[in-house]
């Protein structure tokens, strides 16, 4: 399963289920049109086990919001584990880790999450969290490339969120369907002209 190796138990079973019941149900009719009992339903579950488990929607939207992170960070983690250079890390967080490792669904997904954190002081300061977490790993990865003499000296903050914000619209633009031409190509492109800039001379 996706929370981590070993035995799982029951309950963390049933509310994996349970999310992926919620999943199911988002992708037809939006976080604010999905209910409790319409979601049980689906995770063939009676609603008080579903509140007993979350507490309530949002405490399931936050859960559902933690399982996302959960694949993302695992993904992340995994593909960076078997690279060497720093050069090599900055291309695959570019480039392999969006295009291999998360299906458009999850993208989707994240994009509901994304725009319900507006309305939502509780999942908005765990999506910044999130954020902030991403961005100390990138900032690591960088460092030491400066560190090893592999990168030029630089701003870590403004290298860090400059690649951040571009994950960020390559995911809203696949959501979006908007493919003029392939992400490939672009993040290729991009790749190129991020480590252009941080490789020393």
């Amino acid at each position: 399963g996706v929370y981590g190796m070993g035995r799982r138990s029951i309950e963390e079973i049933r509310k994996e289920e349970i999310i992926l019941a919620f999943f199911q149900v988002i992708s037809e009719k939006g976080i604010v049109g999905a209910t409790i009992r319409e979601i049980a339903s689906i995770a063939k579950c009676n609603h008080g086990i579903l509140r007993y488990y979350f507490g309530n929607k949002e405490g399931l939207i936050k859960c559902a919001l933690e399982f996302l992170e959960n694949i993302c960070f695992t993904t992340l983690q995994n593909g960076l584990r078997s690279l060497d250079t720093s050069t090599e890390k900055i291309k695959y967080i570019l480039h392999d880790f969006r295009l291999n490792n998360l299906d458009t669904q999850i993208h989707a997904h994240w994009f509901d999450i994304f725009a319900y954190s507006k309305t939502s002081p509780l999942i908005s300061k765990a999506l910044i969290e999130f954020y902030k977490e991403i961005l100390s790993n990138i900032k690591d990865i960088i460092e030491i490339g400066i560190d090893s003499g592999e990168f030029r000296n630089m701003d870590l903050d403004v290298i860090a969120n400059m690649i951040l914000r571009y994950l960020e619209g390559a995911l809203f633009i696949t959501v979006g369907n908007i493919n003029t031409v392939s992400h490939e190509a672009v993040d290729k492109e991009f790749a190129k002209i991020i480590i252009k800039n941080l490789i020393k001379d």
